[in-house]
């Protein structure tokens, strides 16, 4: 295997690393005692440091030469914005080198059909994306709030549980003014490391968000209050400047389990009833399993009024639909044997998934956030997009030299014994 780095700002030290246990098959993970012996294993044997057209037109002829699976290495995702929309929202233009290592424009009126694949369609599949001209705003004011609350300080287990189903209720409104929330939720304890409010200021927010602490006092009899939940608020003349101090931090010794899923909450079941999907996160979270949100409403009146899509694009319509989306990860320590990864591996599709489903059918999941077995990749991650994006696919790469495991032609190709691809 060979990983192709696009390079153009601070580089990456170890190319090769992709921060998934699971895929890594715990190969030389720093969690191991330094007296296991250390192997290759699933790690790519080469790294391209692609630092111009060249170079990636030079990696790919390469892979092709010698059958090597060449993979993109791309980069990481931010916190989205309800007020802005999605980055796909945003593009004007974006440059790609396809598997014949042809440079191809695409806009919304050039090469349009690419255009709508790339704004969203699955990423590492269609070629090799060297940039992207994007729509940007002017910096604003920009605020944060972060608070917590535990059994205990709700009053109990059913306290705790009616408090969390209270907190999402009166999330939607703060949602439709374009905030965004990021918290985790356990059994035991919710944890809101932001509501972020561009344009807002850190009074302005702390009025916005005084229903929803009004609501979970009155829920808990007076055990949540503002003083209890410990409400943080934070103000910064930009974005960034708020987001390195108040999140970053927050962030950056994060590692994925060895097993994890995702899957959309979809705004029409809190807007109608959420009480099977509150009895179900609550069926969920007691099997030792926590949950990584991000809430966001990406239709807001705020956001169609300053920065609607440029073009149709090819974002998952589940995705546009949701209220928010969940990361659902199991208990993991890296002390645990390596076959237990397998065990949760498997509850979680075969035990976890379906309780949630049963309680929001045909929900979906953010697809780079997801579990790569879903039982229907083509349903849930793209959302009646599958069919158009594979036929731009086609025309694109008709030999599939670029593969991802839950991407667009995923099921072109099998895997062997080995991990090698063979073709379907």
């Amino acid at each position: 295997m060979t990983f192709l780095s696009l390079n153009f700002g601070p580089s990456v030290p170890r190319p090769a690393e992709f921060l998934a246990l699971y895929f890594q098959n715990n190969t030389c993970t720093p969690f191991t005692p330094n007296s296991t012996r250390c192997v290759l294993g699933n790690y790519a044997s080469y790294s391209i440091d692609a630092r111009s057209i060249d170079d990636v037109r030079a990696g790919i002829s390469f892979a092709q030469k010698h059958n090597i699976r060449l993979v993109i290495k791309n980069s990481g995702h931010d916190y989205l914005s309800g007020i802005y929309g999605f980055a796909p929202d945003n593009v004007l233009e974006w440059e790609m080198v396809t598997a014949d290592g042809e440079r191809v424009v695409a806009t919304p009126t050039q090469n349009a059909d690419l255009y709508w694949a790339l704004s969203g369609g699955g990423a590492g599949t269609y070629g090799v994306v060297l940039s992207a001209t994007v729509r940007v705003f002017p910096n604003e004011v920009t605020s944060n709030a972060a608070f917590s609350f535990s059994v205990g300080q709700a009053g109990g287990v059913e306290e705790y549980w009616n408090a969390v189903s209270t907190f999402h209720q009166q999330l939607k409104p703060l949602l439709d003014q374009g905030m965004v929330a990021e918290y985790g939720f356990t059994n035991e304890t919710l944890v809101v490391t932001g509501v972020m409010a561009p344009g807002q200021t850190s009074d302005s927010l702390q009025s916005s968000l005084q229903p929803l602490v009004d609501a979970l006092t009155a829920k808990s009899c007076s055990q949540l209050t503002a003083q209890s939940l410990g409400m943080k608020l934070a103000q910064a003349d930009s974005y960034y400047d708020l987001y390195k101090a108040e999140i970053e931090t927050h962030l950056a010794g994060l590692v994925f389990p060895a097993a994890m899923a995702g899957r959309f909450v979809p705004r029409k079941i809190m807007d109608v009833d959420a009480t099977e999907l509150d009895r179900a996160l609550r069926a969920v979270a007691g099997r030792g399993y926590s949950y990584a949100v991000i809430a966001l409403n990406a239709l807001n009146s705020v956001r169609n009024r300053t920065a609607p899509p440029i073009a149709p694009n090819a974002v998952q319509p589940n995705f546009n639909d949701a209220y928010s989306s969940l990361m659902i990860s199991p208990r993991w320590s890296n002390s645990l044997p390596w076959s237990e990864a397998q065990v949760l591996q498997d509850q979680l599709i075969n035990e976890i998934l379906p309780m949630y489903d049963a309680a929001a059918p045909d929900a979906g999941g953010y697809k780079n956030e997801a579990n790569w077995a879903e039982k229907d990749i083509k349903k849930s991650f793209y959302a009646g997009t599958y069919e158009r994006l594979e036929e731009i696919k086609k025309k694109m790469d008709p030999s599939g030299f670029f593969y991802g495991i839950t991407s667009v032609g995923f099921d072109r190709f099998n895997w062997d014994s080995a991990g090698r691809l063979c073709k379907a």
